[in-house]
């Protein structure tokens, strides 16, 4: 199971709104000297390294705005988001490629249509609500204590003489 930690940050019903902090997996790898996607994970300001990402996740019993949760999902559910994200406008893209070339187009009409099948499959997908597949969307599988907000004192203006 791939586990992440966020902070539910609000509630839609009974749908939350978690936010996760995105981090590079470079950390904890051996292998980070001599890596390529090393040097692009540290890329760019601090700002774009911590860029937060916000799911909506089925509601748990126990998560209030404010709560510490464990998001989890399995390795096949992840390996199926990829395959829909990455792999059918990739197939999309092969089958509008080959319907110009089996119609007879040339090159750039035929290239036309590679990139027309391409963007229609990422519009399709953008306008699915993956929400509605409680399959696809990750689950909360712990929930920690809320987090506190540290006291604020107020004082009063003092009179000096």
């Amino acid at each position: 199971m791939i586990i992440e930690q966020g902070t539910v940050v609000a509630v839609n019903g009974n749908w939350l709104v978690v936010e996760v902090l995105r981090t590079s997996a470079c950390g904890a790898c051996s292998a980070r000297q001599g890596c390529g996607q090393a040097i692009m994970s540290e890329w760019g300001d601090a700002q774009t390294q911590q860029q937060k990402n916000h799911f909506s996740v089925p509601a748990a019993r126990g998560a209030e705005v404010g709560a510490r949760v464990d998001l989890g999902m399995t390795p096949d559910t992840l390996s199926l988001v990829a395959i829909l994200v990455y792999l059918v406008p990739l197939l999309n893209a092969f089958l509008g490629l080959t319907l110009a070339v089996w119609l007879g187009f040339s090159e750039p009409i035929q290239l036309f249509f590679l990139a027309a099948s391409l963007g229609l499959s990422y519009l399709v997908l953008g306008r699915v609500q993956f929400d509605q597949y409680t399959r696809l969307v990750p689950q909360i599988i712990g929930v920690s204590a809320l987090r506190k907000s540290p006291d604020i004192i107020v004082s009063s203006p003092v009179d000096t003489v």
